[in-house]
């Protein structure tokens, strides 16, 4: 068989022969009862990938699994997705729990609080009575509703981890009981509070309710910030210039998205009684665009901003099919990375 001389190394270093019932096993359980799957077909598929390797990591090998279940999926079979999913569900748990049974909540958040991941205050805000109640509320079989382009979506994007190494601190159910509860650990009426947490815990994870990325992925942690998207004006002087960069920093290295209100003169216009010429809006938004990328949001993803400006017309310009005459205010909206491409190849020509 195309199995009999690999060796596969263990997490602890040990080497061990294949042991293809390991492999029945894993595969067995990842098509149960999931409809229009084969344990064969994705046996089959893992053969392939096997081929002509000889050793190879524990590690390594379960990725090979979740590739074979991946490969299978297509338009007309498609869940195979969800094979795919309880494949990197079952790595998940194995790399943050080290088994694949779910622990106790606490043991999640003293783990985290003691690697300054989560917020300290969480404990001091529940007793252990209240912690257990919720524990025993989470429900861990609803991380199987999750596509596998979900499930990795809420790995790489949400879950808490450290960002240099990639090791991860969570499990996707510990964190839509950890958002909850800490949402709303200023109630005071106790009874009230479970509640709603209970409330908000089942409209998150069976994705009732979308939540924005600040809350999704900062909100038990230290780095909080609840807005998702905040709307800065910046005026026409070096001062408010100057502070929506320390503004556009902030932000962004807590998870938000920025929209800029650009209040600025027209390239050419008096500055202090035709001390200085404007320079136009074109080299600011230059130096915000930088401003932006210099900063990206807690390790998510880059920043971005959009930007709104009006611009006065001085010659009868049309934009998306419409005439605009002399002295029309044109409300001008565009994301930073096609800002520059449109004043220079657009406005600045037409006006």
């Amino acid at each position: 068989m195309y199995y009999d001389n690999i060796q596969v190394i263990k997490r602890s270093g040990q080497l061990e022969p294949f042991d293809i019932k390991k492999i029945n096993q894993i595969t067995e359980w990842m098509t149960d009862s999931v409809e229009d799957v084969s344990q064969g077909e994705l046996e089959a598929e893992l053969a392939q990938l096997l081929h002509g390797i000889k050793k190879i990591k524990s590690i390594e090998l379960h990725e090979l699994i979740i590739i074979s279940a991946i490969k299978l999926i297509t338009a007309k079979r498609p869940n195979y997705q969800y094979v795919a999913s309880r494949g990197a569900l079952f790595k998940l748990r194995k790399d943050v729990l080290g088994q694949f049974e779910p622990v106790h909540i606490t043991k999640i958040i003293n783990d985290n609080i003691d690697r300054k991941y989560y917020d300290s205050d969480i404990l001091n805000a529940y007793s252990f009575t209240e912690i257990n109640e919720l524990n025993e509320y989470i429900d861990h079989k609803r991380d199987f509703s999750f596509t596998y382009a979900g499930l990795k979506q809420v790995i790489s994007k949400y879950l808490v981890r450290n960002r240099i190494t990639s090791e991860l601190y969570e499990t996707p159910q510990y964190m839509y009981m950890l958002i909850p509860m800490t949402l709303f650990k200023g109630e005071k009426d106790t009874s009230k509070r479970l509640k709603l947490i209970k409330g908000y815990y089942d409209a998150i994870s069976t994705f009732k309710l979308n939540i924005p990325t600040p809350i999704m992925a900062g909100c038990r942690t230290p780095t909080k910030q609840y807005s998702s998207c905040v709307l800065i004006d910046i005026d026409d002087d070096l001062d408010s210039i100057a502070h929506s960069r320390v503004a556009i920093t902030k932000y962004i290295s807590q998870k938000a998205g920025i929209g800029l209100n650009l209040r600025f003169r027209a390239l050419g216009d008096s500055i202090r009684n035709g001390e200085v010429e404007h320079t136009g809006i074109v080299p600011f938004i230059q130096t915000l665009e930088k401003t932006v990328k210099e900063t990206v949001q807690n390790g998510i993803r880059g920043g971005c901003f959009t930007h709104f400006h009006e611009v006065e017309v001085v010659k009868t310009i049309k934009i998306n099919g419409k005439d605009y005459l002399p002295n029309d205010m044109v409300h001008v909206g565009t994301h930073y990375s096609r800002a520059i491409d449109i004043y220079n190849n657009h406005l600045k020509k037409s006006l």
